[in-house]
């Protein structure tokens, strides 16, 4: 037996509904080779057509003057890897890690240590760092 062409996206599609009474909102259509169009309701899911959630727009947080990529907020899928600042050698290193449930990966989501990429997690340990130097300076000047 063949799964339905959108089986998927479907499957996408309900864990919005889960998550809101209008998960539309989060997807749009296209007939073939036509523009984008938001879903005005939920998805007729036909054959002819595309979809797909809508992209997210890049999210940033600034941190001592720098804009650095915004953390992960919620829980990777089990076995799924992040990456994660590493303050010393000046923040050019990363660690990449595979979530399995523990409680210190808990924390270090809520503190905003894991990223989805590695340039992210760099330019997160560099803006901590300049952060820290800021205030080292600021402090000496007392």
């Amino acid at each position: 037996m063949t799964a339905h062409k959108h089986a998927h996206l479907m499957a996408l599609y309900a864990n919005d509904a889960a998550e809101t009474d209008k998960p539309w909102r989060r997807w749009e259509y296209r007939a073939k080779e036509h523009q984008w169009l938001d879903c005005s309701g939920s998805p007729m899911w036909y054959d002819l057509h595309d979809y797909r959630r809508k992209p997210e727009a890049p999210r940033t947080m600034t941190i001592a003057g720098i804009e650095v990529p915004m953390p992960l907020m919620d829980i990777p899928e089990h076995g799924g890897h992040f990456y994660t600042p590493i303050l010393s050698r000046g923040g050019t290193a990363v660690s990449i890690q595979n979530y399995v449930y523990e409680r210190i990966h808990d924390i270090d989501i809520e503190n905003g240590m894991y990223h989805r990429t590695e340039e992210a997690a760099k330019a997160h340990a560099k803006a901590l760092i300049k952060a820290t130097k800021d205030s080292i300076e600021a402090a000496d000047k007392y």
